[in-house]
């Protein structure tokens, strides 16, 4: 058999997968299990492109972790990595703990896209997350699918964010076994089992399954699921019942919100340009201390002119392609500054005896205070 270790990843083992999606591995496989990477070639390619990210293990944007979990996961990827578009728990845990202890980071967010995978090592990742719940912010993107395995992940952030069209799910166990042996018989085959110990052979793909090798198959199947359906029900504050009756259904949009398999619909690139999901109230927040400026006195300009200056380099010097915002607020700031200038100008040449107090409004230094905050809040502390 041809890529025998591969298929022994697939077949007699839980899964906890989507199942259109582990359909497509069957047929992919074919009756005689033949994964022919040479007839692959554009996947390739395109994989290959799309882990250049993930060599790095995720992205940072303002202050904000992006981690992808991405097509099907397994607990070891080696090299099927950039040729099948595979994650590994693995490399996801490693990302997240790197993530996790950057001083950079001040947030982390899961990128889900994934119909779900192996078993093995799921759930010590998925408990690894939930654990580090309270270091920062963790929160899950649904981009568009996260089912099964992938959902076990998710459901141990924060929170799980979705878009109308995206779905979340599918929490249950699926377990394939091949009886190739009409096969075996219609080319002329045969083949003997020589073995020790009763049950070596009971999941032979040369043979049917008998009914003892099917219900152990199915206590199998049955122990995966409730450790599923535990970790669900504590990850996402459920009872197990409610996370039962789900029966392995996926949910799109806001039915994953009304079943508590999710907490928002909204719009994903809100949250993967780096804003935490909270893109409009930073633009607010960013624009609100111009407009406060606007109305302060000119005495109170000219105190706070040197802090606009920082603010705004503070704000472009540690995201050179930030956000139009940014380059909105930070233009404003330098008017301000500008405007700073040619009132102190003003000033300097009147008579010393027309020269108003310098500036103490508590006003200014509120609003000092606050966008400094704000700066720090959206690029971190400064250097």
């Amino acid at each position: 058999m041809k890529n025998a270790k591969f298929a022994g990843r697939i077949f007699n083992t839980p899964l906890m997968i989507a199942e259109e999606k582990l359909n497509v591995l069957l047929h992919v496989l074919g009756p005689r299990f033949d994964l022919d990477l040479d007839n692959l070639p554009a996947i390739e390619a395109r994989e290959v492109a799309e882990s250049e990210r993930n060599r790095a293990g995720y992205v940072v944007r303002n202050g904000t972790a992006i981690i992808g979990i991405q097509g099907t996961l397994v607990h070891k990827s080696g090299y099927l990595d950039a040729l099948s578009g595979l994650s590994s728990y693995e490399s996801l845990r490693s990302s997240f703990d790197l993530a996790l202890e950057d001083d950079a980071v001040r947030r982390i967010i899961f990128d889900v896209d994934s119909p779900g995978g192996e078993v093995t090592g799921c759930f010590d990742l998925a408990d690894h997350i939930y654990q580090s719940r309270g270091k920062k912010p963790i929160t899950a993107v649904v981009n568009e699918s996260c089912y099964s395995a992938a959902y076990a992940l998710a459901s141990a952030a924060d929170k799980i964010i979705l878009p109308r069209t995206g779905g979340a799910g599918s929490i249950g166990v699926i377990l394939a076994h091949v009886d190739q042996s009409g096969f075996n018989e219609k080319n002329g085959l045969a083949v003997t089992h020589i073995f020790a110990g009763a049950h070596k052979a009971d999941f032979s793909p040369h043979h049917a399954l008998s009914e003892e090798a099917k219900t152990r198959l199915q206590g199998m199947v049955n122990e995966t699921y409730s450790l599923f359906v535990s970790t669900v029900s504590r990850n996402r504050n459920m009872s197990a019942e409610a996370v039962r009756k789900t029966e392995a259904c996926i949910y799109i949009g806001s039915k994953a919100v009304a079943a508590g398999l999710a907490d928002q619909v909204a719009a994903v690139d809100r949250y993967l340009s780096g804003s935490g999901g909270s893109s409009t109230p930073l633009r607010m927040e960013a624009a609100e201390p111009a407009i406060a400026i606007d109305k302060a006195t000119e005495s109170e300009r000219a105190m706070f002119g040197s802090q606009a200056r920082k603010d705004a380099e503070l704000l472009t010097a540690k995201e050179p392609a930030a956000a139009s915002f940014d380059k909105i607020a930070a233009d404003a700031y330098f008017k301000r500054e500008k405007t700073r200038q040619e009132y102190t100008q003003t000033v300097e040449e009147q008579p010393q005896e027309q020269q108003p107090p310098a500036a103490q409004s508590s006003h200014v230094v509120v609003e000092k205070d606050r966008l400094a905050a704000i700066a720090a809040r959206i690029y971190g502390p400064e250097a």
